[in-house]
């Protein structure tokens, strides 16, 4: 959800005539130790911003687009690379890719209010140079990279660390002494075992109820199945 304007930005957006200025700043994180951020706006002159140097640069953006396809929303930004400053920096950090950027709106006459006119949170999903410098294309979100599923499926076997907090085994070692788990569910030495443990210490809990395995996935069949 978007914050709300200051009240300087809001007056100016609801008067019939504004001279209020509005200028678009990017920010790209680079991977450096320790990270450190390449900071750009788009005017004739240097900004500061929330105590931040916003280096004046000639910044072409386009639309953020989306096709019939099925292709993600994109933007384009088109960065100047004069002494290739920014060849050097896409060259030692692996082009950038998958980097944290902003692209953030700025009201000129409330940069001391510390707030954006509105701004969007994007990664770098692909940079090259061209002609005219060097051509960023970003992404709002990208579910491709994201591992599906994140843990692997079973319904024999729970993922969790025994102890850990998926896990919640809650009774202490001074209570149980040395024991292990061998993450199954109603195994010798699994969830079900361990509510046994609950109930001799007179815990009102179970344990099976927290097992972190697939209990719906359908046994396998001679035909193939999961």
């Amino acid at each position: 959800m978007p914050k709300p304007l200051t009240p300087y930005v809001a007056t100016q957006k609801n008067a019939l005539r504004s001279g209020d200025v509005e200028v678009m700043a990017y920010e790209i994180e680079v991977p450096s130790i320790p990270p450190s951020r390449l900071r750009f706006v788009v005017h004739d002159a240097e900004i500061y911003w929330k105590g931040n140097l916003y280096l004046r640069a000639p910044i072409s953006e386009t639309e953020s687009t989306e096709d019939a396809e099925g292709n993600l929303p994109h933007i384009e930004l088109q960065l100047p690379n004069a002494g290739y400053e920014m060849a050097a920096i896409l060259n030692n950090y692996e082009g950038l890719i998958g980097q944290p950027a902003r692209i953030i709106r700025l009201s000129l006459a409330d940069l001391g209010s510390g707030q954006p006119i509105d701004q969007l949170d994007v990664r770098i999903a692909d940079v090259d140079e061209t002609t005219k410098g060097v051509r960023v294309r970003m992404e709002v979100f990208n579910p491709r990279r994201i591992p599906i599923p994140g843990i692997g499926i079973s319904r024999l076997s729970c993922p969790s660390k025994f102890r850990g907090k998926r896990c919640g085994f809650s009774l202490p070692a001074s209570l149980t002494g040395a024991i292990t788990c061998d993450h199954s569910y109603d195994g010798k030495n699994g969830c079900t075992a361990k509510d046994a443990l609950y109930t001799a210490a007179s815990v009102d809990k179970t344990q099976s109820d927290r097992f972190g395995g697939f209990r719906s996935v359908p046994r396998g069949t001679s035909g193939g199945g999961i």
